[in-house]
């Protein structure tokens, strides 16, 4: 798992809290990061055992019924 608090011009690594019960599930991560106080998009991407992440954008992967519509994670977030 990665996150970025740039866009994702730069990567960190995140740290999965469980192992997950099935290989398709979420699970629940922390990271941590120095961000000045405000407001902050984090974007979050899932890296398999080969090194294969997640692509940026649903547009990359999209299919009629929105199969496997797994692209980055982008929340908002305001740091104190």
């Amino acid at each position: 798992m990665d996150v970025s608090q740039d866009g994702g011009r730069t990567w960190r690594n995140a740290v999965l809290l469980d192992e997950p019960d099935d290989p398709w599930s979420w699970t629940f991560w922390e990271a941590e990061l120095d961000l000045a106080p405000g407001e902050h998009d984090l974007v979050v991407r899932a890296v398999d055992s080969a090194g294969q992440a997640q692509p940026s954008l649903p547009e990359e992967i999209w299919n009629v019924k929105g199969y496997l519509s797994t692209a980055w994670h982008r929340v908002r977030v305001t740091a104190e």
